[in-house]
């Protein structure tokens, strides 16, 4: 996932990105995966945190 940004809705921690064709994506994780991918400069904090 390119660029990928983890927003926060009705609880779920949701990555959205695009891949190398440009196409959209999207990825539900847990809490711990999300802090750990934003921690590590992987990704971007989106809305609701």
């Amino acid at each position: 996932m390119i660029d990928p940004v983890i927003d926060i809705k009705s609880g779920r921690y949701i990555a959205t990105g695009k891949d190398a064709e440009g196409n959209k994506m999207a990825a539900i994780m847990g809490k711990a995966t999300a802090e750990e991918h934003i921690k590590a400069g992987n990704a971007k904090k989106g809305s609701g945190w």
